[in-house]
């Protein structure tokens, strides 16, 4: 295992207090699970996430995949990395769940770019 992946590893159950950015640390996670080129992480949702509907605003799960995508990446050691997350191709999960951790709903969905005619 590398350095990088060990010192990853130790951060599971442990809020994302040391390296994210200043938008991701206003998410409040918490690293659940770090593996070589996988990482699952936990949110709470809160109203100011809500858009005027009340379902969970596109730009959070925007910031939540970027979250988990990024340490993810970090997991790989590579000594520099640029990368783009391609949102047109995505699948995206979601549970919900109270504060004691009943489960309120779950939903998937696949989100793809509509095929150009050509």
């Amino acid at each position: 295992m590398s350095k990088q992946l060990d010192f990853l590893k130790r951060m599971e159950g442990l809020s994302l207090e040391h390296g994210s950015s200043p938008f991701g640390l206003w998410l409040d996670g918490k690293v659940l699970k770090v593996d070589l080129g996988y990482s699952k992480l936990g949110f709470y949702g809160r109203l100011e996430m809500l858009n005027s509907a009340g379902f969970i605003h596109e730009g959070i799960i925007g910031l939540l995949v970027n979250e988990a995508i990024g340490l993810a990446i970090s997991t790989l050691g590579l000594p520099s990395l640029w990368c783009t997350t391609d949102l047109s191709i995505i699948k995206i999960m979601v549970s919900v769940r109270k504060a004691d951790g009943t489960k309120v709903a779950m939903a998937s969905s696949d989100l793809t770019t509509k095929p150009e005619s050509g």
